[in-house]
């Protein structure tokens, strides 16, 4: 997969090279990280796509701008994980669903905009979902309550015709 964030004016880059050892079932992959920018990297991190934090810091030290390093690290059974680099200024930069086995590379750019993560999304639409469900649950206690409400003033209406 192949992910580029568009940058603003002054930005920092971030290319990732990514290589595995064998095949998608092996534990261990290898990033080539490269820094295009301006601003140092001081940690760069993996999570599996369905885990809410963040691993530790991958790096030994910062990566200056220019320089480039190798980082091995665990993967486990599943290849395809969020990666999230820090930049000295504060800023982070996450690209989500990213198959680190699968070689190649990707961009990522300190554009101060971060990537949505796709997991949010189905929350979001869980919540939007539930939120709908409670919303025409109210609605429909609204109308019982107003048609019980009208069946008592008819019932008032028709008795004050009948005296």
């Amino acid at each position: 997969m192949k992910k580029t964030l568009l940058a603003a004016a002054s930005t920092a880059a971030l290319v990732i090279g990514m290589s595995a050892f064998g095949t998608a079932a092996m534990a261990q992959a290898t990033m080539t990280v490269t820094n295009t920018g301006e601003v140092p990297i001081v940690e760069l991190a993996i999570s599996g796509t369905s885990v809410e934090d963040f691993g530790d810091n991958l790096l030994d030290e910062e990566i200056a701008p220019g320089d480039a390093v190798e980082v091995t690290f665990d993967v486990g059974d599943d290849c395809v994980q969020d990666v999230m680099a820090t930049y000295e200024d504060g800023d982070t930069e996450e690209v989500y669903d990213v198959d680190l086995c699968e070689g190649g590379g990707f961009e990522v750019e300190d554009d101060d905009v971060d990537e949505e993560d796709p997991s949010e999304d189905e929350e979001e639409d869980e919540d939007d979902a539930e939120d709908e469900e409670e919303d025409e649950e109210e609605e429909d206690e609204e109308e019982d309550e107003e048609e019980e409400d009208d069946a008592e003033d008819e019932e008032e209406e028709e008795e004050e015709e009948e005296e």
